[in-house]
């Protein structure tokens, strides 16, 4: 796994602008949370010892305080996430290329931009992959949080970390989270939708339901193929080659294996928050956030190598 070096960065950045950042960040917090329960201290003070009729001053002060906390949370909650941003726009190019090295390229997709503009063609066929994944395979929009779009072994790839809601009963929604990691196949024939289960579906009944309430479940000659969904079972003998069916069946059980327009995705059904980088709460330069991030790129990279083994993706 490759180290990153963070004394470096994008443009031999001054590291320690960023620190000041980060320590500025963690005041403001602190003096916002001290407020806010000033604020709160003193409107039961006022109410319980100051007020003539404190039943008159209930109902204004706890508007008073609701709005005030409200506000509070909101600017203390989008602290982390801005530090995170600008530590990734900072350090994070940086950091992607040292970990694909000369196997390929790879961006993180700011927030506030909406095209790879100056790439290569294959660049913005990855990039493409990474704005219709959710819709192709729930067909409905999906929330992203990190989205990373590029290449490997000229191979155009996405990882897309979502979440994607579903009616779990009849007035409820039940939010699942994982990773989408969609992987381009160059001559792949099959253009149709098919989904490729063992047991159960990533292991949740939410997942089944939304990803094959449209498809109906055909049999298939090779006995390991289990739990094959499609809308059309013509032509899924060049999908089911015994190469990717070990390759599928070797996944673990919180993975999905669906194939739609052409494309193969790779669905993590992990319920946690991949590519941290930049935490308000550790120094600007702790190795240990760096190596988790290298962890989680290198992880999903070697899942396409072995997609890739499979001659499925050529």
């Amino acid at each position: 796994m490759v180290k990153l070096n963070v004394t470096k960065g994008k443009n031999n950045m001054d590291f320690q602008e960023l620190e000041k950042e980060r320590i500025k960040a963690l005041v403001q917090i602190w003096l916002t949370v001290i407020v806010v329960v000033a604020v709160i201290c003193a409107a039961i003070y006022i109410c319980l010892f100051v007020a003539p009729e404190p039943s008159e001053y209930i109902e204004p002060s706890f508007l008073i305080v609701t709005i005030i906390f409200v506000i509070a949370t909101g600017l203390v909650l989008d602290k982390p996430k801005r530090f995170e941003n600008n530590v990734k726009t900072n350090m994070g190019q940086y950091a992607l290329d040292q970990i694909i090295g000369i196997e390929g390229q790879l961006y993180w997709q700011r927030p506030d931009s909406n095209s790879p503009d100056g790439h290569s063609e294959d660049i913005t066929e990855a990039y493409k992959l990474s704005q219709n994944a959710s819709d192709v395979l729930f067909r409905r929009h999906c929330t992203h949080d990190d989205i990373y779009y590029g290449t490997y072994r000229r191979t155009p790839f996405s990882i897309c970390e979502y979440d994607h809601s579903i009616r779990h009963g009849k007035n409820s929604y039940k939010f699942i989270y994982g990773i989408v990691i969609a992987i381009k196949c160059q001559n792949l024939k099959y253009k149709n939708t098919l989904v490729l289960g063992r047991r159960r579906f990533s292991g949740s009944k939410e997942w089944e339901n939304a990803l094959v309430k449209r498809l109906v479940k055909v049999s298939h000659g090779n006995e390991l193929a289990k739990d094959v969904y499609t809308d059309k079972a013509s032509g899924i003998d060049e999908i089911l080659t015994p190469k990717f069916i070990d390759f599928a069946n070797n996944l673990d059980d919180k993975y999905t294996v669906a194939f739609a327009e052409g494309n193969l995705y790779i669905i993590i059904n992990k319920q946690r928050d991949w590519f941290k980088m930049g935490s308000l709460f550790k120094r600007i330069d702790d190795q240990k956030q760096y190596e988790k991030f290298t962890e989680d790129i290198s992880y999903i990279l070697n899942i396409i190598e072995q997609a890739k083994m499979t001659d499925i993706t050529e």
